[in-house]
């Protein structure tokens, strides 16, 4: 087998019960869920970002995650991570996965033994290099929907598409941004909120090529808000 790199990032912390969405639970109160790539975009030969959630509301379990690659040849098992959960407790793993060739979705299983106890999947959906991906950080979202019918733009051929990002699960690795060739920041609050490391990692994608838009108008305040002393922007606005 082809060994993959694998760059984890774990960020793992407890946090009072709450909604994590749609997610098998077996055994009760055990629920998991997981997010890949950026609206499950991603592009060949890229870092593919994944974020997995696991909440537990019944008794204490003990298992291994298992994170699987699923390409169209033989699924690849690339990650596992002993994992605890007392009871009333969330946890988050956040890693990046180098796909090799192109896969058709992230397959997680918590495993207890070879007792399957939960299990998830994001689908994810393949981008050409010749197709441009942006990633949208705005209060507005729908206002950036057209960006999805552009299909003539400078050394791209095809049509683009278009992922919402949230300041809560932005990269905090430059590798995981790889995939996205521009990033539109506008009218948003949530730069402020974004930690250091994510900052560093926006730095990094920039320095390496990336094309970063921040738009003006009358939120800009927010907009720039932790920004001005990271070097991204050309210019500190002034004024009211």
């Amino acid at each position: 087998a082809i060994t993959r790199l694998l760059i984890i990032v774990l960020s793992l912390a407890f946090f009072v019960p709450g909604s994590l969405g749609a997610a098998q639970s077996t055994p009760e109160g055990l629920s998991i869920t997981v997010q890949a790539g950026f609206e499950g975009h991603y592009k060949e030969n890229t870092w593919l970002p994944v974020t997995v959630r696991l909440e537990n509301t019944g008794a204490p379990i003990q298992g291994v995650l298992e994170i699987t690659l699923d390409d169209y040849i033989q699924p690849d098992v690339v990650y596992r991570y002993p994992v605890e959960l007392p009871t009333t407790s969330r946890k988050e793993i956040n890693l990046v996965v180098f796909p090799e060739g192109t896969a058709r979705g992230v397959l997680v299983k918590l495993l207890a033994g070879k007792q399957v106890l939960g299990k998830a999947e994001a689908r994810l959906v393949y981008e050409s290099d010749e197709n441009p991906l942006f990633g949208v950080l705005s209060d507005s979202p729908s206002a950036f929907s057209l960006l999805s019918e552009l299909d003539d733009m400078e050394e791209f051929t095809g049509p683009a598409s278009v992922a919402m990002l949230e300041s809560a699960t932005f990269p905090r690795r430059s590798q995981a941004l790889e995939a996205l060739d521009v990033i539109i920041l506008c009218n948003t609050g949530s730069t402020g909120g974004l930690s250091p490391e994510q900052v560093q990692a926006l730095q990094a994608w920039t320095a390496d090529g990336g094309r970063l838009v921040v738009a003006g108008g009358p939120g800009w305040q927010k907009t720039t808000a932790g920004l001005e002393s990271s070097g991204l922007l050309p210019l500190i606005p002034t004024g009211d």
